[in-house]
This record gives C-alpha cells, sequence and structure tokens, in this order.
C-alpha cells in the first residue's frame, strides 16, 4: 500500500510538519546533513512522516486549530517570547525541530533499547523500568520545541 506525502498545512490527510522541498532547503545550509544527502527522496519521505508521529505524541500548548485537521499542528493560543504564534501556520521552530529529528533518525539515533526490558552480556545484568527510550528525542530538538511543550498543572502567566 502506497502511502501520499502530504504537507498541506492543517490538512486532514497531512502526515508530515514540513514538506520535502523545504526539509532539502534547511539541510543545504546544514553541516553534517550527510545522512539526508545520501538519503533517497523515499526514504526522506518517511523519516518525515515518523517525525510527524513522534511528534504527535508531545504534550502542546494551545490546541489544535480545527478538529478536522490530522497532526497537532496549526495550534491557536500559542506563545513564543510573549508573541501569539499564528494560528495558520506551522512554526518555523517546530519545522527545524522536525528536519532536526529526521536527520537524528537517519543517523541511527533512534535508541537500540527500545522495548527491551532487560539484558545481560556477560557478567553484567541489567533491568530497566519506566524508561521509554522511544519518547525522547535528541537536545537539539528538544531545545527548539521547549518553549511549545505543555506541562501537566502548569500555569502560563502573561504580563497585560
Amino acid at each position: 500500500m502506497s502511502v501520499t506525502f502530504d504537507a498541506t498545512v492543517g490538512g486532514g490527510s497531512t502526515n508530515t510538519y514540513v514538506s520535502l522541498e523545504d526539509a532539502d532547503d534547511y539541510f543545504a545550509k546544514r553541516t553534517g546533513s550527510g545522512p539526508w544527502d545520501s538519503a533517497n527522496t523515499e526514504t526522506r519521505q518517511k523519516a518525515l512522516m515518523d517525525v510527524a508521529r513522534r511528534m504527535d505524541r508531545i504534550r502542546w500548548t494551545g490546541e489544535k486549530t480545527s478538529e478536522a485537521q490530522a497532526l497537532e499542528w496549526p495550534r491557536a493560543g500559542v506563545y513564543l517570547f510573549d508573541a501569539l504564534v499564528l494560528e495558520n501556520a506551522i512554526p518555523d521552530r517546530v519545522q527545524d525541530a522536525a528536519c532536526e529529528l529526521a536527520l537524528w533518525l537517519l543517523s541511527g539515533g533512534d535508541s537500540p533499547l527500545e522495548g527491551v526490558q532487560s539484558f545481560s552480556v556477560g557478567g553484567l545484568s541489567m533491568s530497566l523500568s519506566g524508561v521509554d527510550p522511544g519518547g525522547a528525542f535528541p537536545p537539539a530538538v528538544d531545545r527548539l520545541i521547549a518553549p511549545f511543550r505543555s506541562c501537566p498543572g502548569s500555569v502560563v502567566l502573561r504580563r497585560g
């Protein structure tokens, strides 16, 4: 079954936060993009779609602008450094984070421990509990999206 790559902002079948053209432009201006550069178009699209699924697990501030939209962005009621974010767009920081996460995935950055409860090597044995490596993002991605993340029970105060 073939999946159509859809970067329509706010669309009902959108499955990526960044168009392939915008991602290619992003990486054309970045060093260390070898894994992206060497990936074929289909692999790049798959990486960006995987990124959207992962990013949609995040609890974001604000609310979706439409219940009909497939992804969590665009959002209403979101602020970045005391400025209201446009409700009909995906912020550059979110798109940049999507690109960085795609590069991380293409670089083999996905945790090899995902789904592992315990393991042994020689005389060393280790048990893991409460670990969700699949929900962790690299620091560069976390820094980009941090201003948009919602913390349960938190209150944002704004000067009027």
